[in-house]
């Protein structure tokens, strides 16, 4: 832990609170808000670089808006909604020690462990302003210079020694509201000793991810909550109207790959693997029902696609069959696909995520009843 960067981020949250009744700036809330006092005034960060990615299904959409060096790739999107929430922040490691400080420090951006530090603290009002008014700018950048000589500043209660394969621990967050808010109680709270990072590795997260170290766990469920299950379009035959007691053929038509799978990937900033995890969906059944009062169906409900795609046609293999006519309005014949979700790491674990909510799809059909008269 470095005493300067740790006394200056503590006497800095101090400040900025007592100066957001005077500013009127809106803040997310952290450390300081949950024990009574108004938290430090920010302002939103942007994603830097960070990946989005989202799913759609009948009922609802998945999705994972990172904001930091997590690199989403595979069957992804970009819609949000709260069907499926993953973690809303944590901690990874980042920056290698020889990515400690570089000449020329701070860059503005996030290019090593320093840049790093002066760039979150930029995310308070008034941060940069008040750090000069107190000589710390270069005390900050000296005790990160001793660190990138393997040097320890007073008070460093980090690795000792310090070592090349060290690593800084920074923190991430879904990007939205609620995940800036969580990460600032991540950097203000005595998970993180180090002011806006550390190279002492964090706690591990518990269960239902706690904040703290990034998990198998955790990132899978940013891969499961990025991933986009395929659309449906519902073929019949006939494809308009049909008759009492003869079969409809359904078949569905799907918009992407019909068991789509995903993957999350922490990176450092030099662009190594840290720790990945990929999610797999394999549809399990596909459903066939209507708001007709009397009907059966034929083909669907079992694993093995039964209601498949033919190349865009309706097949034999699926039906539907009416009992009564559907007079002035037409029934409505609705398709449901479910899918297991499965995930694996390349920690060598992996599990089985809860079934996603069905995919649906309908169609309307008329349906006549031919009379013979004698």
């Amino acid at each position: 832990m470095s005493s300067v960067r740790r006394s200056i981020a503590s006497i800095a949250t101090i400040v900025l609170s007592v100066s957001v009744l005077s500013v009127g700036v809106v803040a997310g809330a952290g450390p300081a808000a949950a024990s009574g006092g108004n938290p430090p005034p920010v302002y939103n960060p942007p994603p830097g670089g960070g990946q989005t990615g989202s799913g759609s299904s009948g009922g609802g959409t998945y999705t994972a808006t990172v904001a930091e060096r997590i690199s989403l790739s595979g069957d992804t999107n970009n819609a949000y909604n709260e069907s499926w929430t993953p973690p809303e922040c944590w901690l990874q490691p980042d920056f290698y020690q020889p990515q400690t400080y570089q000449q020329g420090d701070p860059s503005g951006g996030q290019s090593d462990a320093d840049s790093y530090w002066f760039w979150f603290g930029n995310h308070f009002q008034g941060f940069m302003h008040w750090l000069h008014g107190t000589g710390g700018f270069d005390d900050v950048n000296q005790e990160f210079k001793q660190e990138q000589n393997k040097q320890r500043p007073a008070a460093w209660t980090g690795p000792d020694p310090i070592e090349a394969d060290d690593v800084w621990w920074v923190p991430n967050w879904l990007n939205s509201p609620a995940g800036w808010a969580c990460a600032q109680g991540l950097v203000f709270s005595d998970d993180l000793t180090d002011g806006f990072l550390s190279m002492e590795p964090p706690a591990k997260p518990g269960t239902g991810g706690a904040n703290g170290q990034i998990s198998s766990v955790n990132l899978a469920a940013l891969a499961r909550a990025a991933l986009r299950l395929p659309t449906l379009r519902v073929v019949t035959s006939p494809r308009v109207s049909t008759e009492v007691n003869l079969p409809t053929y359904v078949s569905v038509v799907y918009g992407g790959r019909i068991n789509p799978t995903d993957t999350a990937t922490v990176l450092f900033g030099n662009g190594a693997i840290y720790l990945s995890a990929t999610v797999q969906a394999t549809l399990q059944n596909v459903q066939i029902s209507s708001n007709a009062t009397s009907y059966q169906t034929a083909g669907a409900g079992a694993a093995g696609q039964a209601c498949a795609a033919a190349a865009g046609r309706a097949t034999t293999a699926c039906s539907i069959t009416f009992g009564a006519p559907s007079g002035a309005t037409p029934y409505t014949i609705t398709v449901s696909a479910t899918w297991t979700v499965k995930w694996t790491t390349s920690a060598g674990d992996g599990g089985t995520f809860p079934d996603a909510p069905p995919v649906t799809q309908t169609r309307n059909i008329v349906v006549r009843e031919i009379q013979s008269q004698t």
